[in-house]
């Protein structure tokens, strides 16, 4: 009976049973909070929003090929699931016969024949079957079968003629099937591509401009511009994440750049990206991501390093570091240019630098799980925008490593939300649990961001 009792505690709960006021590090540094708060995982609390559930989301990001150093970053903001980011910026030369200079179609609907697929302009177009066309409706009724804003793909042109598909290949490859004439102001945007052979941009990156003598007709030196659409060898240009392409009315120089800034995106919106670059969420599909409305109450980010013991070269510097900079996509620009440095230096509690070789496991979390002043997922019109959010970002640089190494280094990041009903996967509607309420997940906090395991 002694022995019982001594087990006990004073509430009559065992040792087994009782909650510790801080989360295990082992748990934290493999990207968990812990048994304490996973056991309520699936289940809607009692004083919660109508209709919410507690879940886990976990995006797993690509890795990155030749680099020195990377590092995953993710601010807990509305609209952002996360980044890595690697140190060596990209730099394209673009030749001038590198940029192909737009042509800018107006088709009016006589010129619109729908009951054979084929569109007319004014006069013979110097274009060909498999160059890019972009559709716009200019304000009025939108043809039939096509998308306002949206590039397509020429697969018949006969002088002024032409027609087009949704892919140079494959099933979509078939022409479209026109059902109505549009309106008299419609265009067809040609071409303005520039060419540079596995560039490795995805639509919505940014690359800067830099003339280096004459510009681009359209482009403005030092200027930074948004991919609007990209193939394997070559790309377009906007001004804004949503605009429409930019048109290139001259060719430049033989010195002209364009530099990429070396971030691969984990995820944008909780929504996948279409790209053959696509660092794809791992076990995320359909539902199962975060959508506007969820709500954020707290975040893992987690190294991943598959090196093996002998060959893990290089130092981990990780903390939660300040952010004084307006624009999500940047993460403060002392965090991209010189990661290790500004970590150590503003990391709330102190970052933690440690040597790879003998490091098992690592994450950055959020301290505790923020009940009274979640995070709502907000809108895609937003993503990306600046918007003065001063959350602070989980931040972890690897430096020092073997180039042919970084693309065995990668980052896992789990969000733990309530999230709204979906109709299946992630989370039915459920009864609220008398037994689970919000402050079930404030028992327990971090004590400090950085976990590690030697």
């Amino acid at each position: 009976m002694k022995h019982e009792t001594k087990n006990q505690s004073s509430k009559g709960l065992s040792s087994e049973e009782r909650i510790p006021p801080m989360y295990d590090p082992m748990d934290l540094a493999n990207g968990s909070y812990g048994k304490h708060i996973e056991k309520y995982l699936g289940r809607s609390p009692i004083d919660g929003p109508p209709g919410y559930v507690f879940q886990k989301v976990t995006y797993s990001a690509g890795s990155a090929a030749g680099k020195s150093a990377v590092a995953g970053m993710y601010k807990l903001c509305p609209d952002h699931m996360g980044y890595i980011y690697n140190n060596s910026d990209s730099v394209m030369t673009i030749p001038t016969s590198a940029v192909d200079i737009s042509i800018v179609v107006v088709v009016p609907t006589g010129n619109v024949d729908a009951g054979n697929n084929v569109i007319g302009a004014s006069a013979s177009l110097d274009i060909v079957v498999g160059d890019y066309v972009t559709y716009n409706a200019e304000g009025g009724a939108t043809m039939g079968g096509l998308v306002d804003g949206k590039t397509y793909y020429v697969n018949y042109r006969n002088g002024a003629t032409f027609a087009v598909s949704e892919t140079t290949a494959g099933p979509s490859y078939a022409t479209i099937d026109i059902t109505s004439t549009g309106n008299s102001s419609q265009t067809f945007t040609f071409n303005g591509t520039v060419t540079s052979t596995a560039h490795g941009l995805i639509a919505g990156e940014t690359v800067v401009y830099s003339s280096n003598g004459t510009a681009i007709g359209g482009l403005v030196d030092g200027t930074t511009y948004f991919v609007h659409f990209a193939t394997a060898n070559l790309f377009t240009l906007a001004l804004t994440l949503a605009g429409r392409p930019i048109l290139l009315t001259s060719t430049g120089n033989a010195t002209q750049t364009f530099t990429h800034d070396g971030e691969i995106r984990i995820n944008q919106d909780g929504a996948d990206l279409a790209s053959g670059n696509d660092p794809t969420p791992a076990g995320i599909s359909g539902e199962a991501k975060l959508v506007p409305g969820d709500m954020i109450l707290g975040s893992i980010l987690q190294l991943i390093d598959t090196r093996s013991t002998e060959n893990r070269t290089g130092f981990v510097t990780a903390g939660l570091v300040s952010n004084d900079s307006a624009t999500p996509d940047s993460y403060g620009p002392e965090l991209a240019t010189d990661p290790s440095t500004f970590i150590t230096g503003s990391a709330i509690s102190g970052g933690k630098t440690h040597s790879a070789a003998r490091l098992s496991a690592l994450s950055v979390a959020s301290p505790n799980l923020s009940i009274y002043s979640p995070t709502i997922v907000s809108t895609a019109v937003n993503d990306l925008a600046p918007a003065s959010i001063g959350a602070p970002i989980n931040a972890i640089n690897v430096s020092g490593i073997s180039s042919g190494q970084s693309n065995q280094i990668r980052f896992n990041l789990t969000i733990y939300a309530l999230v709204g009903a979906r109709q299946k996967t992630i989370s039915h509607y459920t009864q609220p649990d008398p037994s689970f309420r919000m402050s079930c997940l404030t028992r327990q906090y971090a004590e400090h961001p950085v976990s590690l395991i030697n």
